[in-house]
């Protein structure tokens, strides 16, 4: 093979590697109003993308993070890590109010959480970690999350 045909393969090649999609592809959010509020089907310890945005916020992530390892005896409060993603592409800072809903799996109300207010300033996306006492048996006995999002 010439050197020509060589640099020809090696740039076809190249071109080929930049055309194919990346692993690692942006979600798209969808636009909803605001207040927010929807149900997922949800295990407490798993990561919950809700992919909205709420007048300029976006929320990326929810998940509900025991601190300690289960099982976890019945009666007794165990301590959790809540976790929230938000991305705020507006123009100025947001105030974001989020109340979650434990469920069983047929919807019916296990536990209310009013988390503290959230400020999302503009910039980068971020993550938040607010610090809760939850009933052992809410925990295990959770199968829906009903999420609620205020964004001033």
């Amino acid at each position: 093979m010439t050197h020509s045909w060589k640099s020809l393969i090696g740039g076809f090649a190249v071109v080929l590697l930049l055309a194919l999609p990346s692993g690692a592809q942006q979600p798209t959010y969808r636009q909803v109003a605001n207040p927010f509020q929807e149900e997922y089907a949800y295990h407490v310890g798993d990561s919950l993308a809700p992919n909205v945005e709420v007048s300029g916020v976006r929320w990326t992530l929810v998940r509900v993070e025991p601190l300690s390892e289960p099982p976890f005896e019945s009666g007794r409060a165990v301590k959790v890590r809540v976790h929230f993603g938000f991305d705020n592409v507006g123009e100025s800072s947001s105030k974001v109010d989020v109340v979650l809903l434990f469920e069983d799996g047929q919807g019916s109300l296990l536990h209310r959480l009013e988390c503290k207010t959230v400020k999302v300033r503009t910039g980068e996306p971020r993550t938040y970690e607010q610090t809760y006492k939850i009933q052992a048996d809410v925990l295990t006995a959770t199968g829906k999350l009903y999420v609620f999002a205020d964004v001033e």
